[in-house]
């Protein structure tokens, strides 16, 4: 181990990583064996990637990849990322290829910029996908040191990447401006104004919902529900990060996978469903007796997400840290993921064309289901966007 606490080597046609825990060696490797285990918000082992225990010598040995054709392939599972990464065997391959300061993965990094597996080879080969040695190492470099450089460093690792590979999405410009307001801010030394940028926020919110709204067809799914997710962060500012579509478990027939699970401040998890708006049919267009019920789309969604909820509550410790593995190394150190009678956000349809009659049975509608904390139209989040701004713009 050449007294390092991780170190990497090859090893007949296997990428291992050895772990020295500097104490607690037994309860170290209890916990591998029983819930598995992160290290540095990088590697999530369990007891399967074990390839040996040394006891005499106090290290445990990972296998963290696998030799074929010439390349290793990195273990997916052990990094959580969702592409292959290929290195070719001729590199001399260490542990500071995996882990930028502070904790920082950078296999997960790559992988979230990634739309198509990864080949890290010694030079350029003129194909696609290929990320030559030297590039590679550039990108390392690139890598922060401090907490506000990792969070920008998206930028400067696409920029490099995108020079090599396709479909990588560009940060510089957006990086750029964040530069320019940081040295301008600098310059003036003017105190914050707190109430300035939350107007701001909300009034950048409220202009891009209505302009979605607008014209919602250039927008894939995916991309209508990742915008909405950013506007919904305003209104819950408790929530700092989010997962889109891991499974959560069965209903005995169909694997359910929720559009975004979210983690709190304190670490606990709620569900968030997002569907575009095409015509859905908030409440019912004629009475039942004397009430509008439900209308089908938002009945249907309604129990989408109180299964995942049930779900959630009832498949167990296994599945929560099935769970607490894919978010480990998304996460501040300090945030322990808690599957605790999570609750729902639903958004679909639109409500402004709703009657009055319509509109008060509706309200009557979200309030029924207790595991839902809000049931939300289009409409209900535009007029909630106005509402704060109106309130913030009337205060002197």
């Amino acid at each position: 181990m050449s007294g390092k606490t991780l170190n990497v080597k090859k090893k007949k046609g296997k990428l291992l990583l050895y772990y020295a825990p500097a104490y607690n060696f037994e309860e170290i490797l209890q916990e591998i064996n029983e819930n598995g285990i992160s290290l540095k918000k990088t590697f999530w082992f369990e007891k399967e990637d074990i390839v040996e225990v040394n006891e005499d010598n106090n290290y445990i040995c990972f296998q963290i990849g696998e030799l074929k054709d010439g390349l290793y392939r990195l273990n997916s599972n052990v990094f959580g990322c969702k592409h292959n990464i290929y290195i070719q065997d001729t590199l001399t391959i260490s542990e500071k290829w995996f882990i930028a300061y502070p904790n920082i993965s950078i296999v997960r990094r790559i992988d979230a910029l990634l739309v198509d597996d990864l080949y890290i080879i010694e030079k350029d080969d003129g194909l696609s996908n290929r990320l030559p040695y030297e590039a590679f190492i550039n990108l390392l470099e690139a890598f922060p040191n401090s907490y506000e450089l990792q969070k920008y460093s998206a930028a400067r690792i696409s920029h490099l990447l995108s020079e090599y590979i396709e479909g990588i999405a560009k940060h510089k410009d957006a990086y750029e401006i964040y530069l320019e307001k940081k040295e301008n801010r600098i310059k003036k030394k003017k105190p914050i104004n707190i109430k300035s940028i939350g107007l701001e926020m909300y009034q950048l919110a409220l202009e891009t919902l209505e302009k979605m709204l607008d014209d919602p067809e250039p927008y894939t799914e995916k991309d209508w529900q990742e915008r909405i997710y950013e506007i919904i962060c305003v209104l819950y500012p408790k929530y700092i990060h989010s997962f889109r579509e891991i499974e959560i478990g069965t209903d005995g027939r169909h694997k359910k996978t929720p559009d975004f699970l979210l983690v709190d401040s304190s670490g606990f998890v709620d569900i968030l469903e997002i569907k575009k708006p095409d015509k859905q049919k908030v409440v019912s267009l004629s009475e039942y007796r004397n009430n509008y019920v439900a209308g089908r789309d938002l009945e249907g969604a309604i129990v989408q997400i109180e299964k995942y909820i049930y779900i959630l509550n009832h498949e167990g410790e296994d599945r929560v840290n099935k769970i607490r593995k894919i978010m480990f190394s998304e996460l501040p150190d300090n945030i322990n993921v808690k599957v605790v009678n999570p609750q729902g956000i639903l958004i679909l349809g639109r409500s402004d064309t709703l009657t009055d009659p319509q509109r008060f049975d509706f309200e009557i509608i979200k309030r029924q289901h207790k595991n839902i904390v809000d049931i939300m139209t289009y409409d209900d989040l535009l007029d909630r966007l106005k509402n704060i701004l109106g309130q913030m713009k009337g205060i002197d």
